[in-house]
């Protein structure tokens, strides 16, 4: 995403992927992360959320693991919203593995 010549900084994309995933709009909310030079663990919160608020459950978690392969921490929002999904699904088997560190660290 170019305007002018100038490549926006990483408040205006996190602005327009979170306006994006309001919309329901998560092909180009995808697209646009894919663009992102750097992301950042509020872009990475805004593409794990905005798909667990739609439903999109598994691609989610998916977006958690990638984050974590990235050696982006996970924030305390980050956390909320991969708890949140696994409230969500109907069954825990393929979540509970890639989770379980989490167990450890946090006491749950």
């Amino acid at each position: 995403m170019k305007i002018a010549g100038c490549s926006p900084d990483q408040v205006i994309f996190v602005t327009v992927l979170n306006a994006l995933v309001n919309l329901g709009k998560l092909d180009d909310t995808c697209k646009l992360f894919r663009d992102m030079h750097t992301s950042n663990v509020v872009a990475w919160n805004a593409m794990i959320s905005g798909h667990a608020k739609r439903g999109y459950h598994k691609e989610a978690l998916e977006f958690f693991l990638k984050m974590r392969k990235c050696g982006i921490k996970s924030s305390r929002s980050t956390l909320a919203s991969v708890l949140s999904v696994i409230a969500s699904l109907a069954t825990l088997d393929w979540v509970t593995s890639p989770l379980r560190g989490y167990q450890t660290m946090f006491g749950f």
